[in-house]
Parts: C-alpha cells; sequence; structure tokens
C-alpha cells in the first residue's frame, strides 16, 4: 500500500510542468505570430491610413475649387446685377429729372404768360383810367 497522497501530487506536479510548458510554448507562439503580422498589419494599416488621406485630400481638394469657382460666378453675377440695377436707377433718375424740369419749365411759362398779361391787363387799365 502506498502513499496516495504523494503520488497524487507527483501527477499534479507533471500535469502543471506540462500545463506550463504548453502555456508558455502557445505564448511564445502567438508573440512571434504577433511579432510577424502585427508589423506587417501596422504597415498595411499605414498604407490604408496614407492612401485613404490622399483620397481624401484629393477629392477636398476638388470640393474646395468647385466652391471656389461657384462662389466667384455667383460674386461676378452679384456685381452684374448690382452694375445693371445702377444703370436702371440713374436712367429713371435722368428720366424723371428731365420729366420735372420740363413740367418745371413748362409750368414757368405759363405762370410768366398769365402773369404778363394779367400786368398787360393791369397797364391798359391805368392807362385807360388816366383818359377819364
Amino acid at each position: 500500500t502506498g502513499d496516495w497522497d504523494k503520488a497524487w501530487n507527483g501527477i499534479k506536479e507533471i500535469f502543471k510542468g506540462i500545463w506550463d510548458f504548453l502555456k508558455s510554448y502557445i505564448s511564445n507562439v502567438l508573440n512571434m505570430i504577433n511579432g510577424i503580422f502585427g508589423t506587417s498589419f501596422n504597415s498595411i494599416n499605414d498604407v490604408v491610413t496614407s492612401v485613404l488621406t490622399a483620397v481624401k485630400n484629393f477629392f477636398s481638394n476638388i470640393w474646395n475649387e468647385i466652391k471656389n469657382n461657384v462662389s466667384n460666378v455667383l460674386n461676378t453675377i452679384k456685381a452684374l446685377v448690382a452694375l445693371i440695377w445702377s444703370e436702371i436707377k440713374s436712367k429713371i433718375t435722368e428720366v424723371m429729372n428731365s420729366i420735372q424740369n420740363t413740367v418745371s419749365s413748362i409750368w414757368d411759362n405759363v405762370k410768366s404768360a398769365v402773369s404778363n398779361k394779367v400786368n398787360n391787363i393791369k397797364e391798359h387799365q391805368r392807362y385807360n383810367c388816366q383818359w377819364l
């Protein structure tokens, strides 16, 4: 009859040794795979990031050019409309001033003619009154 406790502890130690060996071996293999592929994955990630950044910058530059060109066209149209409106306003002002001057001149002529007639009538009346 043997010492089963020592035998059991021996079996446990054997399996613990096997377990520790497997754990260490698998850990080393995984670290090696991570080292190989981790660097590769980082390199791939760097390349993909660079490509995506270049694509983003390319389209961003195109968008900025389109935006600037549209803005320039709209500013030109705005300036043209302002110029046309200014010319229309200027012509309307010219026409209105011409109408005002013409009406004013006609009014002054009518006033002057009436005033002359009234003065002639007064003068004629005064002359006739002196003869009487």
